[in-house]
């Protein structure tokens, strides 16, 4: 009787712990991240102007960058509507930081601090974006493309091996041709042999078609890090 307290007593107390974790977790997303000394944790009108900011947004009130599950989202206030943007890179507090501090430095030439930090284009906002996100989104498609070749290789082969299956039956039980047994081959293997060949065929023609048409470069890499910053429209 103790030893079955004790465990719902402990169950209990792990499932409170669930809960104040997963509350937790949940209010760290709420507040916004404190950048740098110079602007805190929100770049008002007056600082986007003074560190050239975020030159494509229209009516700029002000913007808050928060942590999100998937990396970092920026909230930004306009005179008309609240845009949220996602932020996939692990770097882009410290890129944007070290950008403000340094900003009469770098604004003269940018060539050291895109160095530094591997840039190599920038979104919509003007944020960067770069060589380490560029690659990790490459390798996603890499390992999609692989799933998806290997995918179309197995359709394939299970499309040749059915049609093999049915060109075999209909060829062992035509009679006219049964001096192909006579000549070179039993009739019983008949079926046999087809749905192998057909499987070969149909998975090489597969495999083919999913390695021409299904091609993960630094442009496509490039467009899709681009297309998944551009801002929504929350309010």
């Amino acid at each position: 009787m103790k030893s079955t307290i004790v465990a719902f007593v402990l169950v209990l107390l792990m499932c409170n712990r669930g809960i104040r974790l997963s509350s937790h977790d949940n209010e760290r997303y709420k507040f916004p991240i404190y950048i740098n000394e110079r602007v805190g944790d929100q770049i008002d009108s007056i600082e986007r102007e003074e560190y050239r900011l975020f030159p494509n947004i229209d009516g700029f009130i002000s913007a808050a960058l928060y942590e999100h599950p998937l990396g970092w989202k920026w909230e930004i206030i306009t005179e008309k509507e609240r845009l949220v943007v996602v932020n996939k890179d692990s770097a882009a507090v410290l890129i944007l930081a070290d950008y403000i501090e340094r900003y009469e430095e770098i604004v003269g030439s940018d060539f050291d601090f895109e160095n530094k930090w591997n840039i190599v284009d920038y979104d919509v906002l003007g944020q960067p974006i770069t060589q380490n996100e560029l690659d990790y989104v490459t390798e996603r498609l890499e390992k999609q493309k692989n799933a998806r070749t290997m995918a179309a290789a197995a359709g394939g082969c299970l499309s040749g091996a059915c049609i093999g299956c049915v060109v075999g039956y209909n060829v062992r039980d035509t009679e006219h041709i049964y001096a192909v047994e006579e000549a070179w081959l039993n009739l019983a293997d008949v079926p046999e042999v087809a749905i192998g060949i057909g499987a070969g065929v149909g998975a090489v023609l597969g495999f083919g078609l999913a390695v021409l048409t299904i091609k993960a470069d630094a442009e496509e890499a490039m467009y899709i890090v681009k297309k998944g910053r551009e801002p929504v429209i929350v309010e």
